[in-house]
């Protein structure tokens, strides 16, 4: 199959939404491991003990911006989805035409299997 000329674009957007979507669990689930195994139910003790580097330590959240990994997370996530999704409709639109050929040649070859 034929790939037109703008194909490497939807390729390149499936693996930025596919690695988007893991490192928004990957944030999450490291957010939500800091909570349980932190000090949660003590207001006092989580804001003095409680905090969470954001990848690649540029940022620090404390007790009063806790929300912040998840709300993070969740973006990536959800813009990882989106994207993975655009960007499946786009590569299906890129490889319909080779799909089509491949169809019509299987077609044929049944049509004339079924005649012998």
């Amino acid at each position: 199959m034929a790939m037109r000329g703008i194909a490497w674009l939807p390729i390149a957007l499936l693996i930025l939404g596919i690695f988007l979507a893991w490192g928004g669990e990957w944030i999450t689930w490291d957010w939500i491991n800091s909570i349980v195994n932190g000090p949660w139910l003590d207001r006092a003790r989580f804001c003095e003990e409680w905090f969470f580097y954001a990848p690649l330590f540029v940022y620090k959240w404390t007790c009063e911006t806790w929300t912040g990994p998840f709300d993070l997370g969740k973006a990536w996530m959800d813009a990882g989805i989106l994207i993975i999704g655009v960007s499946c409709f786009l590569l299906g639109y890129a490889f319909k035409p080779g799909i089509d050929a491949l169809l019509r040649r299987l077609k044929a070859r049944s049509t004339a299997d079924s005649r012998d």
